[in-house]
């Protein structure tokens, strides 16, 4: 395979391992809240932000430290693969929400729209990537991380967000917990990249690198987030039932 394809396969299996935990149950709980626009919007946000507590420690874990994995576990040889797997690791974190917006308007039986947003991808995405292409195999992975926000962050966000109700910075605060968390691992682990010696073994490194970011992601989310992780967990346990609209569900936001 090539630099490009194993720098690829690394990132996009961490949108293959957490999507299929939570896209059935998040299908069916949006559409069983099609009609309840209060509830579209607390579970559009519940989701995103399960999602990202789940995903975003991974992908952008790999991407600060993507010079010494792919050096340990591929060697010198695939070094070529670094640069584009940093980039695609950030393409991997947006990818890894976005299917969440796409269920919004297949539970509100806009399929068909959605079917169009997927059309517009198809096209836009080839033409970045063909730009791209013209500085390399970072070049086209600068195009997915342009091209997919270009579509599915913009266009598909805009009427998802207008079919639930929900504004752009309630959507945004769902992110909140999970950057701020990633934000906090992603220096600690620039910090001891920085404090150890270049002399050490590659593979200390590497765990020291990965032990750091697990312990402070897992204690920030322990004390900070624990109770809002649990309750993603208890609606991936038993999803809950259609409700009829209450006038006592959470303001618009």
């Amino acid at each position: 395979p090539s630099a490009y394809n194993v720098a690829w396969q690394q990132a996009i299996v961490i949108v293959e391992r957490v999507s299929p935990i939570v896209s059935e149950v998040s299908a069916a709980v949006l559409a069983a809240s099609q009609n309840d626009r209060a509830g579209l919007r607390r579970y559009v946000k519940m989701f995103t932000e399960g999602i990202a507590l789940l995903a975003f420690p991974a992908t952008f874990g790999l991407a600060v430290v993507a010079d010494d994995f792919v050096a340990l576990i591929f060697g010198d040889e695939w070094l070529p693969a670094i640069g584009p797997l940093r980039i695609l690791a950030l393409v991997a974190a947006f990818r890894s929400i976005t299917p969440v917006l796409s269920q919004v308007l297949i539970a509100t039986d806009q399929a068909k729209k959605n079917m169009q947003f997927a059309v517009a991808g198809s096209v836009v995405i080839p033409v970045m990537l063909y730009v791209g292409s013209r500085w390399g195999i970072t070049g086209v992975a600068l195009g997915w991380l342009v091209g997919h926000p270009l579509v599915m962050g913009t266009v598909l966000l805009r009427y998802a967000l207008h079919t639930t109700e929900l504004s752009l910075m309630g959507y945004l605060s769902a992110l909140r917990a999970p950057a701020i968390a990633c934000g906090g691992m992603v220096a600690a682990v620039i910090a001891v990249r920085a404090a150890m010696p270049l002399d050490w073994p590659l593979w200390l490194r590497f765990i020291l690198e990965v032990g750091t970011g697990v312990a402070v992601y897992g204690g920030w989310m322990f004390s900070a987030y624990r109770k809002r992780f649990q309750s993603f967990l208890a609606v991936l346990r038993s999803p809950p039932a259609a409700q009829e609209p209450s006038q006592s569900e959470e303001a618009r936001t």
